[in-house]
């Protein structure tokens, strides 16, 4: 009979245990987060903590947001630095309170650095090997969120038509290039000015997939258009002089034309449904409920493009459902229309 190898955490442990010749402590960090509300002007995140550490031990956290985005097709989310700072432990306990961009989905790393440390502080660690690293997930919003986002679905489809009655200005501009020399300078002027408002709006902290993408869109145009040329009298797109004459694609590595660029601009309305789908849902996860704010904001966007299609799903989820839902909100094509009432009574 073969006796079991040790596993890699069980030798490492003896390791330590060998060197320090002492039993080694658990050092359980509590940590409880106070969001900021979405009112504020300028939301800061309140961490208290709790751990069993020596007086004046100094701890580094480091913030992480997550951020919605779109690729290959799909609503995805990634976690973003963020910033962070170090706290000094006082009574086994430490708060740290960093400004914040909005309230959001947080993950927060706490670690314990050696060369952070006074010498009486290691001093008192070497009698004991410590746990130096401790992570936590924070739903960090409070309940007046949801209705401070619903207006700013309102808002990403007047940019949205903002944006694509710029793209229809440059597309007639540019149909021959006698007419876009007239008008290069006062375009340009233009779509520079839409860019600021794009990057300067509120929504961007909350719609980041909808508003980046229309963003990066008319950036695009803009830095293109010193390099705009034709073939044959047709606008035939960009071509880099600092590249050996390549033709310049767009953000997303397509073919640099006005269909493609307009393509773009459409999806971002369906993209911002899509994205108050999962701020809904990620509120039930927080609520452990669809709460009244979330139902009243469905009921006022049902037909909302991106949204439609979950309105009912989100209406009746349970935390049951939120896996698979979540999967479909994402992966689910954008152009999907809304169930028609009278099929769905038909199949009832």
């Amino acid at each position: 009979m073969k006796t079991p190898l040790p596993s890699r955490a069980a030798f490492l442990a003896a390791a330590l245990l060998g060197a320090a010749m002492a039993p080694a402590q658990e050092t359980e960090m509590s940590v409880a987060c106070k969001a900021p509300s979405a009112k504020a002007r300028a939301p800061v995140l309140r961490l208290e903590g709790a751990v069993p550490l020596p007086e004046h031990a100094v701890l580094k956290i480091t913030l992480f947001r997550s951020f919605e985005d779109y690729g290959a097709g799909q609503v995805v989310s990634s976690f973003v630095g963020v910033g962070g700072g170090a706290v000094e432990v006082k009574g086994r306990k430490f708060v740290f309170e960093p400004p914040v961009e909005s309230p959001g989905t947080y993950k927060v790393q706490v670690v314990f650095l050696d060369e952070f440390q006074r010498p009486a502080v290691l001093d008192q660690i070497k009698k004991a090997p410590i746990r130096k690293d401790w992570k936590f997930d924070f739903y960090a919003w409070t309940d007046d969120l949801i209705p401070q986002l619903v207006p700013r679905l309102d808002e990403i489809a007047a940019f949205q038509g903002e944006s694509l009655a710029m793209l229809k200005r440059f597309e007639d501009a540019t149909a021959n290039e006698a007419a876009w020399k007239v008008q290069q300078k006062d375009l340009t002027a233009a779509i520079a000015r839409l860019m600021q408002k794009l990057e300067r709006t509120d929504a961007k902290s909350h719609f980041p997939a909808s508003l980046n993408q229309m963003f990066y869109t008319v950036r695009s145009v803009h830095g293109t258009s010193p390099y705009f040329h034709w073939e044959a009298g047709k606008f035939a797109g960009g071509r880099s002089y600092h590249a050996d004459n390549q033709e310049i694609k767009s953000h997303r590595d397509e073919p640099y034309t006005f269909p493609n660029l307009r393509r773009y601009i459409e999806e971002t309305v369906p993209m911002a449904g899509r994205e108050m789908a999962l701020w809904i849902l990620k509120d039930i996860k927080r609520a452990g409920l669809v709460r009244p704010e979330a139902q009243d904001a469905l009921k006022k966007h049902a037909q909302y493009a991106g949204l439609a299609p979950f309105v009912e799903r989100l209406q009746t989820a349970t935390p049951a459902d939120l896996e698979t839902l979540e999967k479909d909100l994402r992966g689910t094509p954008l152009n999907t229309p809304a169930p028609d009432p009278k099929k769905a009574g038909e199949k009832k």
